[in-house]
C-alpha cells in the first residue's frame, strides 16, 4: 500500500491548492460524503513521478485501472461525476489508515486484478495478485468489524466491492473451465 504520509502530504497540496468542501454524494448512496477535492488528489497521485517500488508500482497500477476501467463497467451511465465507483470508493480508500479504509482499497486492488486476469485470459499472477488483495480486505475488514468502532461508509464499500471482486474471480473460474 502506498505510505500513509505520502498521500496525506498529496491530499493537503491539494487542499492549500484548490480549497476542500466536502458535501452530500448526490448518487443513490447518499451515506457517502464526496470530497470535492478527490479528483485532483487521486490525479496527482496516479501521476506521481516519484520512484515506487516493485509492489508499490503494482498497486498503483492496479488503483489506476480500477479508477479507469472497472469503475466504468460498475455502474450504467458514467458521467457528471455521479459514478461513486470512480469518485467516492477511491476517496474513502485514501482518506486514511483504518482498517475498514485499507480492506476498501485491498477489495478494489483485488477487483481490478480479477478483472485483468480476465482480460487477458490465462493470467494466474493476476489471479493470485487478486486473491492476496482478497485475502488482505477481508482481514482488514474483520479487524475493523471486531473493533469498538467503525465506519459504516468504509465498511459498506469494503463489502459491496468484495462481493464484485467475487463476481470478478467467479467469472475467470467459470471461463477457464470451458
Amino acid at each position: 500500500m502506498l505510505d500513509h504520509d505520502r498521500v496525506n502530504l498529496m491530499i493537503e497540496e491539494c487542499d492549500t491548492d484548490c480549497g476542500h468542501q466536502t458535501r452530500s454524494a448526490d448518487t443513490p448512496f447518499n451515506v457517502f460524503s464526496l470530497s470535492d477535492r478527490f479528483s485532483l488528489s487521486t490525479q496527482v497521485l496516479l501521476a506521481s513521478s516519484q520512484p515506487l517500488s516493485k509492489h508499490e508500482a503494482q498497486e498503483k497500477m492496479l488503483f489506476q485501472h480500477y479508477v479507469k476501467h472497472v469503475a466504468y463497467l460498475m455502474i450504467a451511465i458514467d458521467g457528471g461525476g455521479r459514478n461513486p465507483w470512480r469518485s467516492t470508493y477511491p476517496a474513502i480508500a485514501l482518506r486514511d489508515s483504518t482498517p475498514s479504509t485499507k480492506a476498501l482499497y485491498y477489495a478494489m486492488l483485488a477487483q481490478a486484478a480479477f478483472n485483468l486476469a480476465n482480460l487477458y485470459g490465462n493470467r494466474n499472477d493476476l489471479q493470485e495478485q487478486g486473491m492476496k488483495y482478497y485475502g488482505l480486505a477481508l482481514h482488514d475488514l474483520r479487524k475493523s468489524l471486531e473493533g469498538s468502532t467503525y465506519s459504516y461508509d468504509s465498511c459498506t464499500a469494503a463489502l459491496i466491492t468484495l462481493v464484485m471482486a467475487e463476481v470478478c474471480a467467479e467469472t475467470r473460474c467459470s471461463n477457464s473451465e470451458n
